[in-house]
């Protein structure tokens, strides 16, 4: 399910705002501009048949009849062909609920005029991944008959993501996994896909409970090769409530921000290689992070925890090199494979049963 909003960047003092961003809505969620004449017709038409003098929008339509708006609607079409796209992935089976309207918050923080579209992963027939690897192969596309492929297409002719994921048990909702396990495609739109800017956001419904959700998020992204300019968590249980909580707000707004201007580094401590901020203690003083998955130490400087993580030998993401280098590695399985096609038949045989 598929939803787009068009936001002009006029302020609200601004007299006809309202008439504009209305008709803005009505010029640009139809690509044919034919089914946007006709959808002003059914809009306005009976306000120019009672002959208002002061209808509900812009007065340059006034006068001079819809003749006039379909031509101001094909200016103004063209001029904005350009205009920024930003796709907000919906982790949430609620609709709407504290995700969708989050996303559309921090759209309406975004100053500069763009187009918001929605994505609902829950509300799609996404398969889970059969591991072939034929995604890796010709024309580089899943051969699943699902809704993939589209949401891949929107996710690259998008100019900027924003990903709002809840807390399920702890941990963000399976949509998002669901469709990470199918990153094996994403090497496919590689041109289109990396480093293109995203922030996330995670919704917990207690505050402080929200487990390993924003480390899903950070995982999601990442395996993207996303350029992630921010993710933080905000919490709010019903259905809207996340808008209603005063704390919330400049976590929304910081967002909204840091799509447009990325953050300065953080100086929070976390893992030098990938900024991940979740780790797992291991056994003789060593730590792994838990988002790229290497290891290392942990000591304390002014009181201050410093992690020094060393890169592994097969890293997934934190460069361009090693992302390819690890797609390499998978194609390589292909011959692996026949070259002990034997050996692995035996093993099946002994388990037959």
């Amino acid at each position: 399910m598929r939803i787009i909003l068009r936001h002009c960047g006029v302020p609200k003092s601004t007299p006809h705002s309202s008439g504009l961003a209305r008709l803005d809505l009505e010029f640009f969620t139809l690509p044919s501009l034919v089914l946007t004449f006709y959808k002003f017709i059914k809009r306005y038409g009976d306000f120019f048949a009672c002959g208002l003098e002061n209808p509900p929008i812009p007065p340059l339509f006034s006068k001079g009849g819809l003749l006039h708006a379909l031509l101001l609607g094909a200016t103004v079409y063209k001029k904005n062909e350009d205009i920024m796209n930003i796709l907000g992935i919906i982790c949430s089976p609620r609709s709407p609920g504290n995700c969708e309207l989050t996303i559309k918050e921090i759209s309406r923080q975004i100053p500069v005029p763009h187009e918001l579209k929605l994505t609902r992963l829950p509300k799609l027939n996404i398969q889970p991944c059969q591991g072939c690897y034929r995604c890796l192969f010709k024309e580089q596309r899943c051969w699943i008959q699902d809704d993939l492929n589209s949401v891949l297409d929107d996710m690259s002719r998008a100019d900027a993501l924003i990903v709002a994921v809840p807390t399920y048990f702890l941990g963000p909702n399976a949509s998002l996994k669901l469709l990470l396990d199918r990153g094996l495609s994403f090497y496919g739109r590689a041109a289109s896909l990396w480093k293109k800017p995203a922030v996330g956001i995670g919704i917990a419904g207690i505050d402080g409970k929200e487990g390993y959700t924003l480390l899903g998020i950070q995982n999601f992204l990442k395996m993207l090769r996303a350029d992630i300019r921010a993710v933080d968590m905000i919490h709010g249980a019903l259905p809207g409530e996340a808008l209603l909580i005063d704390k919330n707000t400049p976590v929304i707004r910081r967002l909204a921000k840091a799509l447009m201007h990325p953050e300065p580094e953080s100086t929070s401590p976390g893992c030098p290689l990938c900024g991940g901020d979740a780790f797992r203690f291991l056994e003789g003083g060593k730590i792994q992070c838990l988002l790229c998955s290497n290891s290392g130490t942990l000591t304390l400087e002014n009181e201050t925890p410093v992690f020094h993580i060393e890169p592994g030998d097969h890293d997934l993401f934190l460069n361009k090199e090693a992302t390819l280098k690890h797609r390499d590695w998978l194609i390589g399985m292909k011959g692996r494979y026949l070259e002990k096609k034997s050996e692995l038949k035996e093993i099946f045989a002994r388990y037959a049963d």
